[in-house]
């Protein structure tokens, strides 16, 4: 699957889910979202770079993928997404894309994951979930150093491991060796989790 297809999809998918719950799809939100089913994958042990594409942070502290900001911009020029302001939702023939390719074996694989980053925000709120998604780890040390990076390097991978061993273990803990939890369920914990922590500061 070409770096172009990967991140298309993956804005076809998202914008198609988040208008599910709310009109449009902010720009940004399209990023978090991505940026977590990104992690997700991660969790579940396939390499970050595997995923297709790479993040950065920005000077705001929020993940960034340019591959993402040039799908969206060749989607809109093409019709499959309607954009305004910053917003976007698919239009009938977008739909119809997303729907024909969500079959293919490439994308149906990255389904478990941009469906689980996506169904957080059932659970918490868009709002609240791409906030959430904004105090990880990664993004919140590039924002007190002033730093723009790559995010998901080996040194940022590091920094996430503890949090994947502490929501191992819950797993463990509560449904036995198996660790016989949902994707979603572990997403909604962790974002909580990185809520809950921010606001304790």
């Amino acid at each position: 699957m070409s770096l172009v297809t990967t991140s298309t999809f993956d804005v076809l998918h998202l914008t198609w889910r988040i208008a599910n719950s709310s009109m449009h799809a902010k720009t940004e939100e399209v990023h978090a979202l991505a940026y977590l089913a990104c992690i997700l994958s991660v969790f579940c042990e396939q390499p970050a770079e595997m995923w297709g594409y790479r993040f950065a942070v920005t000077g705001s502290g929020a993940p960034y993928a340019e591959s993402i900001d040039t799908a969206i911009e060749r989607l809109a020029a093409s019709g499959m997404i309607e954009s305004a302001a910053g917003t976007h939702r698919l239009s009938t023939v977008g739909k119809t894309m997303r729907d024909s390719t969500a079959t293919h074996s490439d994308p149906s694989s990255r389904l478990p994951y941009l469906d689980a980053a996506a169904n957080t925000t059932l659970a918490l709120a868009l709002p609240v979930a791409t906030a959430a998604v904004m105090k990880e780890p990664q993004l919140r040390t590039a924002v007190e150093l002033a730093q723009r990076r790559t995010l998901l390097d080996a040194a940022g991978l590091a920094v996430l491991e503890p949090h994947f061993d502490g929501l191992r273990s819950l797993a463990v803990e509560q449904h036995g060796e198996a660790g016989d939890t949902s994707l979603f369920a572990t997403a909604v914990l962790w974002l909580r989790y990185l809520r809950a922590e921010t606001l304790q500061e």
